[in-house]
């Protein structure tokens, strides 16, 4: 487990780390142990017998819930998900949320979580998308279009979320994904789906010329 610090961890003092309210509950640890930073040089004795604490010099706090975030994009990408644009004048009401916005495109845009829809198309193989920015997306597989460069080899990506696991698993070396069948471990999601089927005998490729089956794409 690797743990990010916003603040530098002296000798002779405690880094405390807070296991996320899932895994807290599951280890019996009541989740209202996770309270606000309270800064070491305001602390006396009192303080320090307190329930443990979040370290952070500096913290974003949602207005709607009361949660933390050590940064603002962090913040913002939550603000976004669990607490979507709600318009005081419900210009555009949602029929099957409580979803309400001003702007029309945001609207048609969310009401397509609902109904499945499904409007941009790609011409070169027909597959949907129900965002523009989703096609845009898919159309680099097709013109090879990879505009997200690594800066420490020469590969480069189509994707950003591709970029970052590149860089994870081969340059930084971190295994993230893990076998738990047999502990072998992963810098990438894809390598541990295939690694599976080795236990599971699962062979979704199947040749369609015979019956022949594999595990992996490139043996078919």
């Amino acid at each position: 487990i690797y743990y990010r610090l916003y603040r530098d961890v002296t000798p002779g003092t405690e880094l405390l780390v807070w296991y996320g309210d899932q895994y807290a509950q599951s280890l019996g640890i009541p989740t209202e142990y996770k309270t606000k930073c309270v800064q070491p040089e305001k602390e006396t004795e009192a303080v320090r017998k307190l329930e443990r604490k979040i370290c952070l010099d500096q913290y974003f706090e949602c207005e709607t819930c009361g949660k933390v975030f050590a940064d603002k994009p962090t913040l913002l990408r939550h603000d976004k998900n669990k607490h979507p644009v709600r318009s005081s004048t419900n210009k555009h009401k949602c029929p099957w949320c409580e979803y309400s916005c001003d702007i029309v495109q945001l609207f048609e845009r969310h009401k397509r979580t609902h109904t499945g829809e499904k409007p941009f198309k790609c011409d070169t193989c027909g597959k949907r998308f129900s965002q523009k920015c989703s096609l845009k997306t898919h159309i680099r597989i097709h013109t090879k279009e990879r505009p997200y460069p690594c800066d420490r080899c020469n590969k480069r990506f189509g994707r950003i979320s591709n970029l970052k696991t590149h860089i994870r698993a081969v340059h930084d070396k971190i295994a993230s994904f893990v076998c738990t069948e047999c502990g072998a471990k992963f810098g990438r999601g894809t390598n541990l789906t295939t690694h599976m089927r080795t236990h599971t005998g699962e062979k979704p490729y199947q040749c369609k010329e015979c019956s022949a089956k594999f595990a992996v794409l490139s043996s078919l």
